[in-house]
């Protein structure tokens, strides 16, 4: 796909350039993509240091792009982009899991609701939630978490 050949020069570029950490969002979405990131990471010398790849259900996908109300989440654009997922993102992670290991790829739930005591969901905690998660998966400690959101 074009995107992914511009987004391989742009970060082949970047990436030679500095000798700063890379945080790659979105990032690759294809095995193609994934093996030219690990192709470039052992070219250049840049060790991979964590995968983390956050996840929904098909469902919660779908109901999170329903509550945002995009012209272009139709029930047809949604089922596209959840297929593209299965046919390409899983595969792509299971790609990196298999070649850089289980401890590198982190695997994440998107989906930690909190509610409150009435029953509705604490979106700010929700999102401290996976946030949290994230951090820990990067070896953030949980006592520096635990402070962290006594503090917020």
């Amino acid at each position: 796909e074009w995107s992914e050949r511009i987004i391989e020069g742009v970060l082949a570029e970047r990436a030679g350039q500095h000798e700063a950490v890379l945080l790659l969002d979105g990032y690759p979405r294809t095995e193609a993509a994934a093996r030219h990131v690990l192709s470039l990471s052992e070219r250049l010398g840049i060790p991979i240091i964590k995968v983390v790849h956050l996840s929904v259900s098909k469902t919660e996908m779908q109901n999170r792009a329903l509550g945002r109300q995009r012209l272009d989440d139709t029930p047809e654009t949604l089922e596209r982009r959840y297929q593209f997922y299965v046919d390409h993102v899983q595969p792509s992670v299971e790609f990196l899991k298999a070649k850089l290991g289980s401890r590198v790829v982190a695997l994440i739930d998107a989906h930690q609701p909190e509610y409150r005591n009435d029953g509705s969901l604490d979106l700010d905690q929700s999102v401290r939630n996976v946030a949290n998660r994230v951090l820990m998966a990067l070896g953030v400690s949980r006592h520096i978490l635990e402070t962290l959101d006594e503090e917020s």
